[in-house]
């Protein structure tokens, strides 16, 4: 019987560590080189304050459950010190953003929402790959 106990308490607290950290990292909103751009998690204020810096940004909206939301998270976050000077991409969470698709037609996940230097809401275009932000940040 004790060994029964034991071995319960051990299984127990194995299971007991450290949490395990989210699949999918969280953006950082700390700019590692003032030369290049940055990404950071989406609020109704930050996309505010983006649409008065006269440089054109981009929301990637994805889904915590989404395979391959979450690759496009993690590599945008990687490549941050490839993104032109002073740009940037907010990532927002499908689930949880329900005003921000309804107001930029956001109908699946894995979604980008595109903005000019003026703050102008151009395109929203599903199916993104993070080529398609450099594409958009570089020209405008």
């Amino acid at each position: 019987m004790k060994s029964l106990a034991l071995a319960f308490i051990a299984l127990t607290l194995i299971g007991c560590g450290a949490p395990k950290s989210a699949d999918t990292p969280k953006p950082s909103v700390a700019i590692i080189n003032e030369a290049h751009g940055y990404a950071d998690n989406y609020t109704p204020d930050k996309l505010e304050t983006l649409k008065s810096t006269g440089k054109p940004f981009a929301v990637f909206v994805g889904a915590d459950w989404c395979p391959g939301c979450k690759r496009l998270t993690k590599e945008i976050i990687a490549n941050q010190i490839v993104l032109p000077k002073d740009t940037a991409i907010l990532t927002a969470n499908f689930d949880n953003e329900l005003a921000l698709r309804r107001e930029y037609g956001v109908a699946v996940k894995h979604t980008g929402i595109f903005f000019d230097a003026n703050g102008e809401h151009l395109y929203t275009k599903g199916g993104v790959v993070f080529a398609d932000f450099m594409t958009h940040l570089a020209k405008n």
